[in-house]
C-alpha cells in the first residue's frame, strides 16, 4: 500500500491553518483540503480527533496531528526541512520565540482590533447567522481562557514592539533566522502578520519596509498543490491505514498503556482520551479506539499541552 496523503483540516480565515498552508507550500507538498466550520460541531474531523477542538489538523492516514508546532516537525521530517523542525536541539531559541509568537503575540493580535472593527471583519467572513454563532463560540473561549486580556492599547503597544524588533532583525538578514532560508519562526510571523490584514483591511507597513518586504517574500511561496477533499477523503483515509510503527525511542515513559486525558493548557482546553502508547521530550502519542476506524494514532506536542492520568 502507497503512503497515506496528507490531509489537512482548516478553513479559510483561520490564522493557525494559514501558517501550515504557506509551509505546506515551502515543502511544494501535494495535499488534500478538508474544510471544517470555524467553530464545533465539525462532523468531519470530530470523529478522528475525538474532542480536540482547535484547527487546523493534520491527517496522514491513521495518524493525526495536533498543534502546528507538531505538524510543522512532521512536515519537516517528511520533506527533509529541517529548518521547520522546532524540536531539534540547535532549534531552541527558534521554538521559543515560535511559541510566544503563537500565544502572546497572537492574542495581543486579535485584542488589538478595535471592536467595531473586529465585529465588520467577521461579519464579512462569515454569513450573519455563523457570524454570531462565532462570536459567541470565541467569548465562550475567552471566558474559560488562561491567557489573560491586556486591553486593547496595551495589545497594541506589545504589537508595535514585536514589529519594530522584526524591524531591526530584517535590516541585516532576509528572514528572521536566517540569510538563506525561512524557518518555523517566520511561518508564526507571517500568518500573526497575515490575519492582521485579513481583519483590518490591508494594514499599512510604510512605516517598516523591510517587515513590508520580508512578508511579500514569505506571500509568494503560495500553498504547494493543493487538492479539494471531501468527508470522503478523510474517513476513507482513517479506516484503510493503520497508523505508523511508533518509534522504539517512544516506549520508555512509565505511564504507557495507562488511560490518559490531554488537553491545551491555555484556551480551547477540550481534551482527547485514550492509551497513552508513546512519549519522548516533545510529544505524546494517544491511541483512540474507534467504531467507524478502528485504531487512530493522536500526536500532540508537549509544550503547551497538560497530559491527566485517568482511572
Amino acid at each position: 500500500m502507497q503512503d497515506a496523503n496528507i490531509i489537512l483540516h482548516h478553513y479559510a480565515p483561520s490564522p493557525f491553518s494559514e501558517k501550515v498552508r504557506l509551509m505546506l507550500g515551502y515543502c511544494d507538498a501535494q495535499w488534500y483540503s478538508v474544510i471544517s466550520p470555524a467553530m464545533p460541531p465539525r462532523p468531519i474531523v470530530d470523529p478522528i480527533v475525538g474532542g480536540y477542538r482547535r484547527i487546523p489538523v493534520m491527517q496522514i492516514g491513521a495518524d493525526v496531528f495536533c498543534d502546528t508546532k507538531l505538524i510543522s516537525a512532521e512536515l519537516s521530517i517528511r520533506f527533509s526541512r529541517p529548518e521547520l523542525n522546532p524540536f531539534v536541539d540547535s532549534n531552541q531559541k527558534i521554538l521559543e520565540y515560535s511559541h510566544n509568537v503563537d500565544t502572546s503575540v497572537f492574542m495581543a493580535g486579535v485584542q488589538a482590533s478595535k471592536p467595531i472593527a473586529m465585529l465588520a471583519a467577521v461579519f464579512k467572513l462569515f454569513s450573519p447567522l455563523d457570524a454570531l454563532k462565532f462570536i459567541k463560540d470565541r467569548a465562550g473561549i475567552q471566558n474559560n481562557s488562561s491567557v489573560k486580556s491586556v486591553g486593547y492599547r496595551r495589545a497594541n503597544e506589545l504589537l508595535e514592539q514585536h514589529y519594530n524588533r522584526m524591524e531591526e532583525t530584517l535590516k541585516s538578514t532576509t528572514y528572521l533566522f536566517s540569510d538563506e532560508i525561512p524557518s518555523v519562526a517566520d511561518f508564526s510571523s507571517y500568518h500573526n502578520l497575515w490575519f492582521k490584514y485579513l481583519t483590518q483591511g490591508g494594514t499599512s507597513l510604510e512605516s517598516k519596509p523591510h517587515v513590508d518586504a520580508w512578508f511579500q517574500r514569505m506571500k509568494k511561496i503560495g500553498h504547494g498543490n493543493e487538492i479539494e477533499g471531501s468527508k470522503s477523503t478523510a474517513f476513507s483515509s482513517a479506516k484503510d491505514y493503520e497508523p505508523r510503527v511508533i518509534d522504539s525511542a517512544c516506549l520508555n515513559n512509565s505511564n504507557i498503556g495507562k488511560k490518559v486525558a490531554v488537553a491545551p493548557d491555555d484556551y480551547a482546553k477540550d481534551s482527547v482520551s485514550g492509551v497513552l502508547v508513546g512519549a519522548d521530550d516533545y510529544r505524546w502519542i494517544i491511541a483512540r479506539e474507534t467504531h467507524d476506524f478502528g485504531h487512530i494514532n493522536v500526536h500532540f506536542p508537549k509544550q503547551g499541552f497538560e497530559l491527566s492520568l485517568l482511572s
